[in-house]
């Protein structure tokens, strides 16, 4: 079978003829299509190192969108096409991601069978597996082991499903901006394509765990395995509404307070605060523990799940990313309560920047998907 790790779903599986056309001249562009923003990422490999070739961000009123599903394809269409315009004109193909309700990732036994049979019965071998009918979505899969049951050989497979519409309205997106699409995949598998990048995961079990706008997605990797994946709902928006609801902050503040107040937890800085007399800041903080909390609430669900259906399991690391890592002193917290050590995966950690680049390094980890998009190698993608 030819190497699909971490690709969730290819145009070759909804049909499409591209892959004729496709030459290594053609590079790969991540394009982030947020909940509330765009994020673009172009890379390039010079010899050994990594290189950010291009980037761009462009955040939109959510209040903006409209309701109706072409023209919202018109309207996120045109943000991209804003964003292109800072991207020096050369030819590329887009790779995207999707998440939420419509996209399933589940753990599946399937039959050891040679990939096309196996293609063949998979809407079959998949239906126990998911909640939606199987002719409503696209399918796909990754073989992670092979095991013997009941004396029949079995493959280990990560199973992804993912509705049709979805696809098809963000392929409709990118088509409308005047980008030829190549790739969607699952937004959980983008990010922690980014651990590819980091030496020590190689060897280790890490918990990945991306903040977005609306949805955060979770993936536990095991040597680089998928082995977990879960959307939840507890996400940056989730952060903000608490404040607004609590303190009446208003929108446009809510941000600053993330990100300059966010979660205290020195002792003398309390102290210091009380001493100014500025309780808001500690009313602020008290907010946001509350939320990510729950937000840890659902990290420690996924690796409970994990460590206790597996021999001799143990979890690393925690890598939080996407712009809902930049809530100040999240990380250490989630070290604290989750007793695992924690950090921001920030991409630019290890994606050079250009000399003459503008871009705040510090705001990398909202550029996460976009960039483990950007990453993607030929071989991940073309199928024989």
């Amino acid at each position: 079978m030819a190497n699909k790790i971490d690709v969730a779903v290819t145009l070759k599986n909804l049909g499409r003829k591209i892959m004729s056309f496709v030459e290594p001249k053609y590079s790969i562009v991540g394009i982030d299509v947020g909940s509330s923003a765009i994020k673009i990422a172009g890379i390039k490999k010079n010899g050994t190192q990594t290189e950010l070739e291009y980037a761009a961000y462009r955040a939109f009123n959510t209040q903006a969108l409209p309701l109706d599903e072409l023209e919202k394809q018109a309207f996120l269409a045109g943000e991209i096409k804003f964003c292109l315009q800072a991207i020096p004109k050369k030819k590329f193909l887009g790779a995207t991601s999707i998440a939420g309700s419509s996209v399933i990732v589940r753990e599946a036994k399937l039959p050891a069978l040679p990939s096309q049979e196996l293609e063949k019965t998979l809407s079959f071998e998949a239906e126990p597996f998911i909640p939606f009918d199987v002719r409503e979505v696209t399918l796909d899969y990754h073989v992670i082991g092979e095991v013997s049951e009941e004396g029949q050989n079995k493959y280990e497979s990560i199973l992804i499903a993912a509705k049709k519409d979805l696809i098809e309205s963000r392929l409709a997106v990118l088509a409308g901006s005047g980008i030829a699409p190549a790739i969607v995949d699952v937004d959980a598998f983008a990010v922690s394509n980014l651990l590819k990048l980091v030496p020590s995961s190689a060897e280790e079990t890490s918990v990945v765990v991306n903040i977005g706008n609306t949805i955060t997605n979770m993936v536990i990797l095991e040597k680089g395995t998928p082995r977990l994946v879960r959307d939840v709902a507890v996400a940056g928006n989730t952060f903000s509404k608490a404040l607004q609801n609590n303190l009446n902050i208003d929108a446009g503040a809510t941000e600053q307070a993330k990100k300059e107040t966010g979660i205290i937890l020195d002792e003398g800085e309390i102290q210091k605060i009380v001493q100014e007399g500025a309780q808001q800041k500690l009313e602020i903080s008290k907010v946001l523990i509350n939320v990510a909390t729950d937000l840890l609430a659902e990290v420690h669900k996924s690796t409970d799940f994990y460590l206790t259906h597996g021999v001799d399991r143990t979890i690393h690391k925690i890598y939080l990313s996407g712009g809902g890592a930049l809530l100040r002193n999240l990380a250490p917290f989630a070290k604290t309560q989750m007793n695992i050590p924690t950090e921001v995966l920030n991409p630019f950690d290890y994606i050079s920047l250009p000399a003459k680049s503008s871009i705040n390094i510090a705001l990398g980890p909202m550029f996460s998907i976009a960039c483990g998009l950007a990453l993607r190698q030929w071989e991940d993608w073309i199928k024989a």
